[in-house]
């Protein structure tokens, strides 16, 4: 737990840091410059990640893109365009086969209706 006087003066050097006075925080696993404006818990990995809440530093690591590269599939426009056609299509086959059904019901409905009526 930090005393009094160390929050005060973790406050003070991020305070600098906003304003330019005191050089900007250094992301640990890459070495790039971390925005002064980057609020704390943006730039402090959570505790219930793997190895978060380690105090190793501050770090924007935890905040990409996590899936793994096989999970991660990217498709052209055309493609996706591509894609928006079949299942349209699709959709439209499986419509008019319900309403070719839907015919054929009604059809053999009617005939069913006619026979019982010749037969009274």
């Amino acid at each position: 737990m930090a005393s009094a006087s160390e929050r005060r003066s973790q406050r003070e050097l991020a305070e600098a840091r906003a304003s330019g006075n005191a050089p900007p925080e250094v992301d640990v696993k890459t070495g790039a410059m971390i925005n002064p404006h980057n609020p704390e818990f943006i730039t402090k990995k959570p505790w219930y990640l793997a190895d978060g809440g380690d105090g190793a530093g501050p770090t924007l690591d935890h905040q990409a893109d996590q899936r793994k590269e096989e999970d991660k599939k990217e498709i052209s426009l055309s493609e996706a365009d591509r894609l928006v056609r079949e299942e349209r299509e699709r959709i439209k086959r499986k419509l008019e086969k319900q309403k070719t059904r839907e015919k054929s019901r009604r059809k053999k409905k009617k005939r069913r209706s006619r026979y019982e009526e010749d037969e009274e």
